[in-house]
């Protein structure tokens, strides 16, 4: 049987999302929603790297990297990053490492990441996890 909520003599509707702070939130707290949305971000860094490659020293597309894609996959991250369709940003993101660093699509990225010192989404995830206990004791 379904509750209603009432407040103030009016009824609140159930509604199967909603969008906190650009975090799409399930009511059954699954995040395919909120991967599928911040996923055309990424796609758009991977272009905004893509066209200045060809001019720009690896350095500058470092910083591009971090503006356009990893700052949006780090937004909201503790609360998504261990469903299973943080996948697709994942691979976004080694995409976008091998646009900066001109390796075909075949090749390991473990390396790139280290050297580029860019951290996994994973890997992020669990640091900011880890940063947000900290922080919050």
């Amino acid at each position: 049987m379904d509750k209603k909520l009432e407040y103030n003599n009016k009824f609140i509707n159930k509604k199967v999302n909603t969008k906190i702070l650009g975090v799409i939130m399930y009511s059954t707290l699954h995040w395919k929603a909120h991967t599928e949305s911040i996923l055309m971000i990424p796609i758009a860094a991977y272009y905004a790297l893509r066209t200045p490659k060809l001019i720009m020293l690896q350095q500058v597309l470092v910083m591009v990297y971090f503006s356009a894609f990893h700052s949006v996959m780090s937004y909201g991250i503790i609360f998504w990053g261990a469903s299973p369709h943080s996948i697709n940003i994942f691979r976004l993101q080694k995409r976008n490492l091998r646009m900066i660093t001109n390796i075909r699509k075949k090749v390991l990225c473990s390396k790139l990441f280290s050297n580029l010192k860019i951290l996994t989404l994973h890997t992020q995830y669990i640091f900011l996890l880890l940063c947000f206990v900290c922080n919050n004791d």
